[in-house]
């Protein structure tokens, strides 16, 4: 007797780049944090004797917990690392009928590799900087 063995199409991808924009957090009506950022990434493309770099753009959706937590953290210019799986939402337009589709990242995980969020210094931390500046030796 042979089995049948269920298997699954693979839907993966890796991908670094920068956040186009601060990041947006939302919920659904269950309650459920939705956070959602646009990530830009370069290719390079060979046009004659040189390289160019051509920018590609991905819409990128978070949800959960990791979704709220990671809110203050992905801001304009952030450079990180994710991995996820590529998801198509269809839909009608509600004015032309037209059917529409969109693709997007749906990120399973995401590293930060800088950042480019300014930390302000305490006036505590200033005055403690200043401190070791007149010791003589």
């Amino acid at each position: 007797m042979m089995r049948r063995v269920l298997v699954f199409d693979i839907n993966s991808l890796n991908m670094s780049g920068r956040l186009t924009r601060d990041c947006e957090l939302n919920y659904t009506s269950n309650s459920l944090p939705i956070l959602k950022f646009t990530l830009a990434n370069n290719r390079g493309v060979r046009r004659s004797s040189s390289w160019e770099r051509q920018a590609q753009f991905f819409d990128c959706v978070i949800f959960g917990s990791r979704a709220e937590s990671l809110t203050f953290l992905l801001k304009r210019g952030v450079q990180v690392v994710l991995s996820g799986s590529l998801v198509c939402e269809n839909w009608h337009d509600k004015r032309t009928g037209e059917g529409k589709s969109k693709y997007s990242i749906l990120v399973n995980d995401i590293q930060i590799l800088n950042s480019s969020v300014k930390t302000q210094k305490t006036n505590d931390s200033q005055s403690q900087d200043g401190f070791y500046e007149d010791i003589p030796f």
